[in-house]
């Protein structure tokens, strides 16, 4: 076995390994040494569904003409096929020591379901903003609608979901409604304890060592 086919089966073995990893809805694709327009090996779930010794695409071809300007492998390019599905296009190279390309390398992977995914997750989290300033000026006779008003401004300012709040986050929230006069207002403790997910003795511990602090 010459070099040139040791290296050649060093990289199918390479490619065969990088497909099992990369899972379904992807193929990894060795192009021919003597005419990178042919396909010499393929492994993976077949995206485009083409087989050794077919001719690569013009969309291939046109990345081929930028890696081989750039010296460069060639990222994440996005193609659609002629049946409508989604492909994510990279180009990978091997040089020699003076910087020639040897081989050409192919990953395609099918991203059609993922976009669909996440259109429907956009679709879903699509929220209507509200401009409050008139209702709370409607309604500023509504203690209780004042309240919960400020407890959930100040709680989203800290732009942290409230399961993932550490102690210190829960201190700076109970700081600022205190700054805010807001546990004067009866109720407020107990209303701050359910939101904060804590007991209404533990905000009484948060406002003392507040107190001790400032």
């Amino acid at each position: 076995m010459d070099n040139e086919e040791l290296f050649t089966n060093n990289i199918i073995s390479l490619i065969q390994g990088v497909s099992e990893i990369i899972g379904k809805r992807s193929e990894v694709v060795l192009y021919s040494k003597d005419n990178p327009n042919i396909i010499d090996f393929i492994s993976g779930d077949n995206v485009t569904k083409r087989k050794v010794g077919d001719k690569i695409t013009e969309f291939e071809k046109e990345i081929m003409d930028i890696v081989n300007d750039r010296k460069k492998s060639i990222l994440n390019y996005k193609s659609v096929v002629k049946e409508g599905r989604t492909i994510k296009t990279s180009i990978l190279i091997t040089k020699d020591c003076e910087d020639n390309i040897l081989r050409y390398i192919g990953i395609n992977t099918d991203v059609t379901d993922f976009i669909a995914y996440r259109n429907a997750l956009d679709d879903l989290l699509n929220f209507t903003n509200i401009d409050t300033t008139t209702e709370i000026k409607e309604k500023n006779d509504n203690v209780e609608y004042i309240l919960h008003n400020i407890v959930d401004e100040t709680i989203k300012d800290i732009g942290i979901p409230i399961t993932y709040l550490k102690k210190k986050d829960k201190v700076d929230i109970v700081r600022k409604l205190n700054n805010k006069n807001l546990f004067l207002i009866k109720g407020s403790i107990e209303y701050v304890a359910k939101k904060l997910l804590v007991s209404r003795y533990t905000i009484y511990n948060y406002l003392e060592e507040i107190e001790k602090r400032d």
